[in-house]
């Protein structure tokens, strides 16, 4: 029996809430792309959100008929998780404290959007990083946010500056 297929990214976006003139459908369209093109057999979401990346990733996992998302968040995010439900099984939920709960598993993918401090990112780093397999990508969400015209120093940017002082 064949699974069946979600129209790419745009359907999924859609369910999310996200139009393709927003930002923010240009980036769950690349994590769509990268996860078509690499087909990551696991990925590691910290902090669901609003699901905008999750469905990206997920959307790309169902139409390349492999991998799996968990996907971590310390709030209820049924109404995310809902409105693919239906379409693939290809996720896990899991709520908790990403410093707090055990998921050590290998990883293609991690996806670092959770709490925006600085202490919090550097334990993600710390306890997650290790199981990314070799050739694996780590990707920081709002590392620069742009306030009041201009580009503030996140919370995310100075963890990395203290992880990765030459970076």
């Amino acid at each position: 029996m064949k699974k069946k297929q979600i129209s790419g990214v745009l359907s999924l976006a859609t369910i999310a809430g996200h139009h393709p003139e927003s930002s923010m459908f240009h980036h769950v369209s690349f994590l769509y792309w990268l996860t078509r093109l690499s087909k990551p057999e696991n990925i590691v979401e910290l902090g669901t959100g609003q699901g905008g990346s999750f469905y990206g990733f997920l959307a790309g996992l169902i139409d390349n008929g492999c991998g799996h998302i968990y996907t971590v968040d310390v709030e209820d995010k049924k109404f995310v998780l809902n409105a693919v439900r239906e379409h693939s099984k290809q996720f896990t939920f899991i709520r908790g404290d990403s410093t707090a709960i055990d998921l050590n598993i290998p990883m293609d993918f991690l996806f670092v959007d959770s709490r925006h401090s600085k202490d919090h990112i550097v334990a993600e780093v710390n306890k997650y990083l290790p199981n990314l397999k070799s050739g694996g990508v780590a990707f920081f969400h709002d590392v620069n946010w742009t306030f009041g015209g201009r580009i503030p120093k996140s919370e995310v940017k100075l963890a990395l500056d203290e992880l990765y002082p030459k970076f």
